[in-house]
């Protein structure tokens, strides 16, 4: 079962990126097997797990709400 589940996306934002060909194509084919018809949608969540697990990421970022509210 596909962690990442199709959706809708909302307001968008253009960015180019460049990754190794195995990693496209690897990207791809998770894609077809969890019928994701948009790979943006696979980065974006992506990144959004590693963002929410990244225990020093958060430790960081609760720093930074703290400041900015002092």
């Amino acid at each position: 079962m596909p962690i990442i589940k199709p959706k809708s996306q909302g307001e968008l934002t253009q960015k180019r990126y460049r990754f190794d060909t195995y990693l496209i194509d690897e990207v791809d084919a998770y894609c077809k097997w969890a019928e994701i018809k948009n790979d943006n949608i696979f980065f974006e969540e992506a990144a959004m797990y590693i963002l929410k697990k990244d225990r020093g990421w958060q430790s960081e970022k609760s720093k930074l709400k703290q400041e900015e509210s002092s």
